[in-house]
């Protein structure tokens, strides 16, 4: 996540990651003005099972459409 914070990465997804695995990341991520959410755009990640981070809003819901399948 400091790689998208940072904007060598667009974006970072990942599932099955517990609250120490994400918590600085997703402070990271938004302090440098990217979005965290999970799968469903939830903007409280920590204790969810899923996380996107991406250093654009824009594409961030383009992402989201991708994962969840939709067009």
């Amino acid at each position: 996540m400091a790689y998208v914070a940072c904007g060598r990465f667009d974006f970072f997804w990942e599932e099955g990651l517990k609250p120490w695995d994400i918590a600085a990341g997703v402070l990271t991520v938004q302090e440098a003005g990217g979005k965290v959410s999970d799968y469903c755009g939830s903007k409280d990640v920590v204790f969810k099972d899923t996380m996107l981070a991406s250093n654009s809003v824009v594409m961030h819901e383009k992402i989201l459409k991708i994962i969840n399948g939709k067009k």
